[in-house]
């Protein structure tokens, strides 16, 4: 074996190890991209031309960069351009990579697949333990159960990979009758999403199991055992959310919100509506956002001077990824985001590329709820599939 060979193999290996760490130890996702961008540069293929259209997506990352120039706080201003750092590393990974990502781009996502199982599985064991020694029934729900980050981006990546799973069945040409495995793994992975609890997660499931049972209905006219599938799937999640309270109390808090004209504080989601008030206050009176450094202090602020105490202590961010970025980086930022998104989407959709749409849907929605690129787990995720599925897309292009 030559060491082209090694560098190549290494550098596909690492590809596959970051996907199915992803949703696992967060730990371990520093040093894997370092390697990976290290073997990436030793694996490279510097196609400047081919290749440029990558090199696109670090404009995100150059944003928060200027916004640190006007920040007073350049040491929490730091601290946060070190976390979004894969929003630059990737794309430049991708972009020297001498890896053909069309050709091995289902493998990946089915290494991320395979990392989302083994976290659904080790976090139910975990939660089992701690039930056996605390009989505490909430070790099974909410963030008791997201045994490795935050209970609203391990439920995020369970809806992709639960929607992975569907288009490469309907890929195969299977109809309803998925393999034993995937019906395995989608119902463990929704059975997942509803005990962590995430409005948004238990949303965004839903439309994925109606969307594509629906398409599959469709398509093969299937109308009886479609129609008993989705009237199944109704009634076991009619009757989840009746036997749990915990559910139950997590949607009636949002139906409250969104209905009840009281302006009591009392749930997260009347809390979130408050803090998406403050912040649009906040970006009215500075459109080019207070600085990259600066806009934790500032909501901070604005938090105290509104009465959201419970917001101020927790230092909690915009919980919407359009509002915090516009906020960081003013409405320049925000634009270069939607650019990044929504474009691609453009072409996703006229190319028909089903996984990129589904993917760009997911982050549209959960960017709605949480400001994903504040924390590690949320911005690798988005910036390695989004760039991976960028440049499938682009070295499809390149070879028409």
């Amino acid at each position: 074996m030559n060491f082209d060979t090694v560098k190549y193999k290494a550098n596909y290996y690492l590809f596959l190890l970051l996907a199915f760490i992803i949703p696992l130890e967060r730990k371990l996702i520093p040093p894997i991209i370092i390697l990976l961008f290290v073997s990436s540069l030793l694996n490279g293929s510097f196609k400047f031309k081919e290749k440029k259209g990558i090199l696109a997506l670090t404009l995100l990352y150059v944003a928060y960069v200027v916004g640190l120039i006007y920040s007073t706080n350049l040491k929490y201003g730091l601290f946060d351009l070190e976390v979004k750092l894969s929003l630059l590393l990737f794309p430049l990974v991708f972009f020297v990579s001498k890896i053909e990502m069309k050709k091995v781009a289902d493998n990946i996502l089915n290494s991320f697949i395979d990392g989302c199982f083994v976290a659904s599985i080790l976090s139910l064991i975990s939660a089992a333990i701690q039930y056996y020694l605390y009989s505490d029934i909430n070790s099974f729900f909410y963030g008791e159960l997201a045994l490795y980050g935050h209970s609203s981006y391990m439920a995020i990546f369970l809806c992709f990979s639960s929607a992975l799973i569907y288009i490469k069945n309907i890929k195969q040409g299977n109809k309803i009758s998925f393999p034993k495995k995937d019906l395995f793994l989608l119902a463990l992975f929704s059975l997942i999403i509803f005990f962590l609890v995430s409005k948004t997660g238990i949303i965004s499931i839903l439309l994925i199991h109606f969307a594509f049972i629906g398409y599959l209905i469709i398509k093969n006219k299937l109308y009886l055992k479609g129609t008993v599938a989705l009237v199944l799937i109704s009634t076991l999640l009619f009757a989840g959310y009746k036997a749990f309270p915990e559910v139950n109390n997590r949607f009636n808090e949002l139906f409250t919100t969104v209905f009840s004209e009281s302006e009591e504080l009392n749930s997260t989601s009347s809390i979130r509506t408050e803090i998406w008030k403050t912040s649009v206050k906040i970006l009215v009176q500075h459109p080019f956002g207070v600085g990259t450094g600066d806009v934790k202090d500032v909501l901070v602020e604005y938090y105290m001077n509104s009465g959201l105490d419970y917001a101020a202590e927790k230092e909690l961010n915009a919980h919407n990824q359009f509002l915090q970025i516009a906020l960081a980086t003013g409405i320049l930022g925000l634009l270069v985001l939607l650019l990044m998104i929504f474009y691609p989407l453009y072409y996703a959709i006229k190319n028909t590329h089903i996984i990129y749409i589904v993917f760009l849907g997911l982050i549209i929605i959960n960017f709605l709820t949480e400001a994903m690129l504040e924390t590690l787990a949320g911005v690798v995720f988005f910036a390695f599939f989004n760039t991976m599925l960028y440049t499938t897309f682009v070295q499809n292009k390149i070879n028409r």
